[in-house]
């Protein structure tokens, strides 16, 4: 019931008694979040971080009522929704270490101002956060450049595919005798990709962009490292696996760090300052697949 303002009151109230049981928390150490022999020289984005706004439009044919002997018509609805240019997060990552290790590469951004345009004193060790993107990464001793597309984030979910196109991928796979493939719509939970970036400003809206590396041997939980699980083991977790990895939601940013020398000290995390454009004239979207 997202209407009804006391579902909000609800949920504030229960937010707010997490955040008391994470407050009463020891503060995280430089040993908890140290990845030993792991630095991330440089953090940043490769193409423009852009809002835009764009028509898109939806096939509704399987969502009315239909009778025996009635033509089917097709029904369409024009959205006006929120989208965003393709980018990717770049790294630049060494090694120090004799051996291969495996990494977990989590990706935050952080609102540098709040709803009234006062900026986040974020030196009192409370993080104000939207977690990005989560995946595992094998580092080779020396030298590691990462590239992770936008469309490649274990957090969002593509478009769902429409009634009309499933049923023409269904009668090609019969009538040629392919694979009728839905992979890429497999993820069981995510936000849209489409809303992967929050609005920007024409001018530019200031965040932080955190990298975190952590020990992949001591957070991974799942049999093969390589894969994405579907993509759902961010929010969700793999079917039949424990918990998306041994560390909380949020980790390393979800208890006050007090003392902002533990993170400039530890070599595995790196922030950068990075900004949100918004380009206000209106795009003409692809149609619904």
């Amino acid at each position: 019931a997202t209407r009804d303002p006391t579902f909000f009151r609800l949920h504030k109230y229960m937010d707010n008694i997490f955040k008391e049981h994470k407050d009463s928390l020891h503060p995280y150490t430089h040993k908890d979040l140290d990845f030993g022999g792991v630095s991330v020289e440089s953090l940043g984005v490769e193409g423009e971080l852009k809002t835009y706004f764009e028509n898109y439009e939806f096939d509704l044919r399987n969502a009315v009522d239909s009778a025996a002997g009635i033509e089917e018509v097709e029904i369409h609805a024009n959205v006006h929704r929120l989208n965003h240019n393709d980018f990717s997060f770049v790294a630049d990552v060494n090694n120090n270490n004799d051996n291969e290790v495996l990494g977990t590469f989590r990706v935050y951004l952080c609102p540098e101002y709040d709803n009234n345009g006062e900026q986040f004193d974020y030196s009192n060790g409370h993080w104000h956060c939207i977690e990005m993107d989560k995946f595992w990464k094998k580092l080779s001793p020396g030298g590691n450049h990462i590239v992770r597309k936008s469309k490649e984030s274990s957090v969002t979910v593509p478009d769902v595919p429409s009634f009309q196109s499933l049923i023409d991928a269904a009668d090609k796979a019969v009538s040629d005798g392919s694979t009728f493939e839905m992979h890429d719509f497999e993820r069981a939970c995510g936000i849209p990709e489409r809303m992967f970036l929050p609005k920007g400003q024409k001018n530019g809206m200031e965040f932080a962009l955190i990298l975190a590396i952590t020990d992949g041997s001591i957070d991974f939980v799942h049999s093969d490292p390589d894969s994405e699980h579907g993509g759902t083991h961010s929010h969700c977790g793999a079917h039949g696996e424990t918990y998306p990895d041994k560390r909380p939601m949020g980790f390393p940013l979800d208890r006050s760090i007090p003392d902002r020398r533990v993170l400039d000290e530890t070599t595995n995390i790196k922030l950068t300052h990075v900004r949100v454009f918004h380009d206000e004239h209106e795009h003409d979207g692809s149609h619904d697949h």
